[in-house]
């Protein structure tokens, strides 16, 4: 039954794509363009784009604060009616000049996502790995974490492990008012960077008719798991100042996954955030405003990771002086500083963790080097900078935007596997992590939005980056160890500095009344993080295995690229369509290469090999397995190598389709692939002195594709609604996702298994200020694991990839006043 409905999706997905039409988001218009429907967003990028923190006109912002529905011409990326496009109010966004998709606010609304990556999900070009029930990390046309560059309301998100936390994990989904997703670099706002991620967060509201206050209640509960949402808001203001107050909860236990043997999952999380936001006009065009956010988790199980998050919090602060003379136009100055800091610690001590992972993985493959029965660790991450930028001209005319900035990473992490005694075992006692240090970026920016004529728009902009790192060589991670005469820290200490530049050039040529093309071209260079040059052996479940380890190496040479983008849009009364491509050429990629096979089971302990783990590429004599017998064993555990490649590519591109059948009724659909190659794979072959730089890099001799690349994808939906009064809507979905055989076989990468899944939600709206919203998610209760889910160990004692959520009733309320 489920494959034949998957294989009708299917059809009725492809039809939708290739005979019906395209479907987007609104953006920015060429300034002497109307608003129109552009799912690229390729539009003018200026200042303009600026004015995001505060574009709600005085209906607007009194609307904001009242209940209703949310309007199909309200809606967004994969939601707006076609007969109201030319209606729709462009809301200003960072760099629309780029191609880009924005999830809106009426998305938001509509979308039951419990964490903020599974909000940009919705994105063509966005998919997400899991990491718990309350992060899932996002990748952007398979540019990874490092790779991409994340904002809220212009301060910097940054992630704080690979494996515990996503960039945007601190931003809860019942704050956002709206993300772009820009697929390249195309925007010099935001520092280097190869992708971005840009939240507005709610915003402060204005009262023209005087004070006033409003209250927003929303209470959700979902059967799987148990899993229970609420959030106030509070908001206020008059004519000339605003302030709004939120703070939300989530708890859940642990899901049961689909299938008709379905189990469970340890994935048991607590959850709550607070902001606190202000904004006072201080002249008729100036304003200050300020925005605090504090998220905690705790006790977050991490199904796959080395171990749990006991806790992790957040702190951020940012401060923003801005300069506007026209509410609706670009601001004229910002002056911006910010600052963030996430302390954590965790341990491996719950019995969950130590029956799906933890004694299979460690404890039993490190018998001969002291019994290992728990790993510990804590760290912090921080972010800070400032801004300026300075923007001349006017709404409808050319404007040229200058501005210089500054940000500062702060990183630190100690990792320690423990014995039942709590002394530090494995590695002559070492303690492995990142020492503490930093990365400075001192940068100068421009961006130019040129509109030509009536039908074409050119935007040109760049920035330059001198970034510079150091180091604190008497860092417990680099001296300390039980055995001096195994002392060595791996990744070196150099403190490389490096001039990095961003050029780029987009272009929107109106063909007819219907039709546009867009073409981009940009290049931009990335630092290595302070994770590439300096871990030292953590712990990271990198191509899908939580005991692997990562080894840093601080002589990485900074990522080169080039970028390609070509599209093209119709958009006609009842149906739009489209297509775009990209072409992406990385020089020294920076990504591990396999090294060392270190602790594998004994070989009186036969270790399960179900999972079709091959080490073929790693150096013998680095392999422990091929000593113990359990070769290419699941529970072995791989070490990896930071490298620079020299040539890496990424290639694909994203179909868009949308039609309305009836008046009540409309189908949408989305198509995305990307291909990722290492042209020159490589493999550590690791010297004597264990020094990262005096080892040896062999060629493998063949090519391969990039790790964790997700395969081809899509999503069909057929909405149905209330279109006269707008008082229910019913919309059913289905996301199809095909096997993934291009892997980095050289890092043992596994190919992943093809799915369907299918999901029913809307809502009803009895009152004005009240909406009873439902859905069932996984709606065939399915079992299917997702691209790039972890290894933990299964019910029957072998280990699985971790699959996701079987079927969940979801059910809430949002009353407003």
């Amino acid at each position: 039954m489920q494959s034949w409905l998957a294989h009708l999706a299917a059809r009725l997905f492809l039809a939708g794509c290739f005979c019906v039409g395209c479907v987007g988001t609104v953006h920015d218009a060429c300034a002497d363009d109307p608003p129109v429907f552009d799912p690229f967003s390729w539009a003018s990028f200026s200042a303009e784009q600026q004015a995001s923190g505060d574009t709600t006109t005085k209906d607007a912002e009194a609307d904001a604060s009242k209940p209703a529905p949310p309007k199909s011409d309200d809606l967004g990326f994969l939601n707006l009616e076609l007969d109201q496009l030319s209606q729709v109010q462009v809301r200003p966004a960072p760099n629309t000049g780029a191609p880009s998709s924005q999830i809106s606010a009426a998305d938001i609304e509509l979308n039951d996502a419990s964490t903020t990556g599974g909000l940009l999900s919705q994105a063509p070009s966005v998919n997400t790995r899991r990491l718990s029930a309350i992060n899932l990390d996002p990748r952007v046309r398979g540019y990874h974490s490092g790779q991409l560059v994340a904002t809220a309301n212009g301060m910097n998100e940054i992630k704080t492990r690979l494996d515990i936390d996503s960039v945007l994990s601190q931003i809860d989904p019942g704050i956002i008012d709206n993300i772009t997703i820009i697929d390249g670099p195309y925007t010099s706002l935001y520092g280097p960077g190869f992708a971005f991620l840009n939240v507005d967060l709610l915003p402060v509201p204005r009262f023209d008719n005087g004070p006033e206050a409003h209250s927003d209640t929303t209470f959700m509960y979902g059967t799987n798991a148990q899993s229970l949402y609420v959030r106030e808001n509070l908001l206020g203001g008059g004519k000339d100042w605003g302030v709004r107050f939120s703070y939300g909860l989530r708890t859940g236990n642990d899901y049961r996954t689909g299938g008709s043997d379905s189990f469970l999952i340890p994935s048991s999380y607590q959850k709550w955030d607070g902001l606190f936001a202000v904004s006072a006009d201080l002249t008729a065009i100036s304003r200050i405003e300020f925005d605090y956010i504090r998220c905690e988790m705790n006790d977050v199980e991490l199904p796959g990771v080395v171990y749990d998050l006991n806790n992790s919090t957040n702190n951020q602060f940012n401060l923003t002086y801005v300069v506007q003379r026209d509410r609706k136009g670009p601001k004229d100055l910002i002056v911006q500083s910010w600052y963030q800091r996430t302390a954590y610690d965790g341990d491996a001590l719950r019995a969950s963790k130590q029956e799906s992972l933890y004694y299979q993985f460690f404890t039993l493959p490190s018998i001969d080097g002291g019994d290992a029965v728990n790993t510990a660790g804590h760290g912090f991450s921080e972010s800070m900078g400032t801004r300026l930028m300075r923007t001349f001209g006017e709404k409808d005319s050319p404007q040229w935007t200058i501005g210089a900035d500054w940000r500062r990473y702060n990183q630190y992490y100690r990792e320690v596997n423990l014995n039942v005694d709590g002394e530090i075992v494995l590695g002559g006692g070492n303690v492995y992590g990142i020492p503490r240090s930093r990365l400075d970026d001192f940068g100068l920016l421009t961006d130019l939005h040129l509109p030509w004529s009536d039908t074409v728009s050119y935007n040109i902009g760049g920035r330059l980056d001198y970034c510079t790192t150091w180091l604190n060589r008497e860092d417990a991670v680099i001296w300390q160890v039980a055995d001096p005469d195994e002392w060595y820290y791996s990744p070196g200490m150099d403190e490389p500095n490096a001039l990095l530049g961003m050029a780029y050039l987009t272009s929107k040529r109106k063909l007819n009344d219907e039709t546009t093309l867009n073409a981009g071209i940009s290049f931009a260079m990335r630092m290595p993080d302070l994770s590439e040059l300096y871990s030292d052996d953590p712990s990271v479940p990198f191509v899908r295995f939580g005991n692997s380890y990562v080894s840093g190496f601080s002589d990485l040479r900074p990522e080169k690229n080039l970028q390609l983008d070509l599209g093209i849009t119709t958009v006609k009364n009842n149906i739009s369509y489209g297509v775009r491509g990209f072409y992406a050429t990385i020089w020294d990629y920076i990504m591990p290469v396999p090294g060392f096979i270190d602790f594998s089971p004994p070989g009186f302990i036969t270790a399960p090999r179900v999972l079709d783990r091959d080490f073929g590429y790693f150096i013998e004599e680095w392999r422990e397995d091929l000593v113990t017998g359990n070769v290419n064993a699941d529970t072995n555990q791989a070490g990896y190598q930071y490298e620079n490649m020299k040539l890496a590519t990424l290639a694909g591109g994203d179909l868009f389709a949308e039609v309305r059948c009836r008046e009540w009724m409309s189908i949408y659909g989305s198509m995305s692939y990307v291909r990722g190659t290492n042209w020159y794979p490589v493999v550590y072959d690791a010297a004597d002195t264990w020094i990262a730089s005096d080892g040896t890099l062999v060629p493998t001799g063949h090519r391969e594709g990039l790790p964790n690349i997700y395969p081809l994808n899509g999503t069909v939906a057929f909405r149905f609604h209330d279109r006269m009064r707008e008082r229910w809507l019913v919309e059913f979905n289905s996301r199809m996702v095909a096997h993934q055989t291009n892997v980095a076989r050289s890092l043992a990468e596994v190919p992943t298994s093809a799915f369907a899944v299918f999901a029913l939600r809307g809502y009803y709206q009895p009152r004005k200020n009240l909406r009873l919203t439902m859905a069932i998610e996984n709606l065939l209760n399915t079992y299917y694991v997702e691209p790039g889910s972890l290894a933990i160990i299964g019910p029957v004692g072998l280990p699985i990839y971790m699959p996701e959520p079987g079927i969940s009733l979801l059910m809430g309320v949002d009353a407003r006043f």
